[in-house]
């Protein structure tokens, strides 16, 4: 007798049972419980959103926004390696909140916070109110989804669109419908236009929808087709960048980067202690893997499901550098997140978890919390402190300002024009009369070994940079402000000076011409 795998599908999705409906004090609980899960959120992403500088990718984002929309737009295609939308909503946010650091950041605090009730409703879908309990509780207190929630970039929004992709995707599983699936395609092409590598998330989900719901295919046909037109339409714009978007990613190593995803999903940027990474990988992977072995087979169906969701968006991320398409990067995957944290919610919460699961979940997201305090009190795991070495070169004399970065890191530098008006950056080799030259040196983080987010782990411990300057200069005053030392030297009369580019010397910025 032929058995049809697609029958075996429909029956383990006959199982997802809808749960009881909640009696009125328990569904005033739950709501009471997602609010303060809301408003936990909430506390982690707005205080301290102004304590960090910004760095290179959000200097960028400043540059874009402060100018033209049609400028904003031409700027995007040559820099960028992501779309616009994301870009285009943060020119109209700081038209009313301005483009400093809470300005702009604000908005993806906004974004992060909204991210909570979108993955608790989507988690609904499929599992208790119990379970949905625990995935908001996951996404308030994430490390890393605190840090790229005060991040001016299109991370928090790429989240965001990826869960309410997910909340539909569960919903179409559950009660399919020509409005829902509608509902999917909308939030899922919104989420690969702001960023391409929500599409491994939405090519896994889509795949899921054609296998369970083989007899609306032609429903979940035409909402797949609608994304891929807009795949297809972004493909100009992705080819026309004027830096590959992965070309900074295949100068790192692979082997660092791929081992990075799941340390950085799990703690965040901040590298804790050996001990806070295994309590992390005991309370996150382990213990709800036990705990779904006990749930019901409707709850181990829902968490597979989840998982299916994202194991198939891993798949398809390490199936790409094969074809010579490398993008893995931990914030590039953040969109699969999603789901991984619907898996481990799943088993948490699900009805025979008991106090094992509780308490597994109050430790796990009390650790997190505790990471994500500590990133805003420790500085060598925050973003390099650029405000401070402005304030240490701000004032306006005609002078070069002589800044050590060596290849690819040059570019980060840049950040520095953020805090500093009337400042350009040497393109080449230049010659210059000046009477004062400012060298600014740095003592970096030693934590991390493969650091490219801006953090203060991406500087060379100690860094200073090699300029040998004419016999007239002479050292007049060294000062100092966090990591940044700025050592002054002034020649009696201007002098014509020289710096090349080496691999050794520094970016040389001109001030005051």
């Amino acid at each position: 007798m032929r058995i049809d795998r697609r029958d075996n599908l429909r029956s383990l999705l006959e199982l997802m049972r809808s749960p009881p409906p909640l009696g009125p004090h328990l569904l005033k609980a739950h709501s009471m419980g997602l609010a303060l899960i809301v408003l936990l959120a909430a506390a982690l992403r707005v205080w301290g959103i102004e304590g960090q500088s910004f760095w290179y990718d959000e200097y960028l984002t400043r540059t874009h926004v402060s100018q033209g929309f049609g400028d904003m737009l031409e700027s995007i295609a040559e820099t960028e390696g992501t779309p616009p939308p994301y870009y285009v909503i943060a020119w109209l946010w700081a038209k009313a909140f301005g483009t400093g650091e809470v300005g702009l950041r604000s908005l993806s605090a906004l974004l992060g916070i909204a991210t909570v009730p979108v993955v608790y409703a989507g988690v609904c879908q499929i599992a208790s109110k119990r379970a949905a309990l625990v995935a908001a509780s996951l996404v308030a207190t994430s490390p890393f989804l605190v840090w790229y929630s005060q991040e001016a970039r299109s991370y928090a929004l790429a989240v965001l669109l990826a869960a309410v992709s997910f909340a539909f995707f569960a919903r179409a599983v559950r009660h399919p419908s020509r409005e829902v699936l509608m509902g999917w395609a909308a939030a899922s092409a919104f989420a690969v236009a702001t960023h391409y590598l929500a599409g491994l998330l939405v090519a896994s989900e889509a795949a899921l929808l054609l296998i369970l719901l083989w007899e609306r295919r032609r429903q979940v046909v035409v909402a797949t087709g609608a994304v891929a037109l807009l795949v297809l339409a972004l493909i100009p714009l992705a080819s026309s960048s004027g830096s590959p978007p992965a070309q900074w990613i295949r100068d790192l190593p692979f082997d660092e980067r791929l081992i990075q995803v799941p340390l950085l999903f799990g703690v965040g940027n901040s590298y804790p202690a050996e001990p806070a990474v295994i309590a992390v990988a005991l309370l996150g992977a382990v213990v709800p893997s036990l705990l779904l072995i006990r749930a019901d087979a409707d709850e181990r169906n829902a968490a597979g499901l989840a998982f299916a969701a994202f194991a198939g968006g891993t798949a398809l991320a390490l199936l790409a550098p094969a074809l010579g398409v490398d993008y893995i990067v931990a914030r590039y995957l953040l969109p699969l997140w999603v789901p991984l944290a619907a898996t481990v919610a799943i088993g948490l919460g699900s009805r025979r978890a008991g106090l094992l699961g509780a308490g597994a979940t109050v430790a796990l997201c009390g650790l997190w919390t505790a990471m994500a305090i500590e990133v805003k009190r420790d500085d060598s795991v925050q973003r390099i402190d650029w405000r401070a070495a402005a304030e240490l070169i701000r004032e306006r004399n005609e002078r070069l300002i002589v800044v050590p970065a060596r290849p690819p890191d040059r570019p980060h530098v840049q950040a520095l024009l953020s805090y500093l008006e009337g400042v350009q950056v040497q393109d080449s080799a230049t010659t210059n009369r000046v009477a004062e030259v400012v060298v600014l040196s740095y003592e970096g983080s030693p934590r991390g070994r493969l650091c490219y987010w801006g953090a203060a782990c991406w500087l060379s411990s100690p860094t200073e940079p090699d300029v040998q300057l004419p016999g007239q200069f002479r050292l007049i005053e060294r000062d100092s402000q966090g990591r940044f030392t700025a050592s002054r030297y002034r020649s009696p009369r201007q002098v014509e000076i020289s710096l090349p580019f080496t691999d050794d010397t520094a970016i040389l910025l001109q001030a005051g011409f």
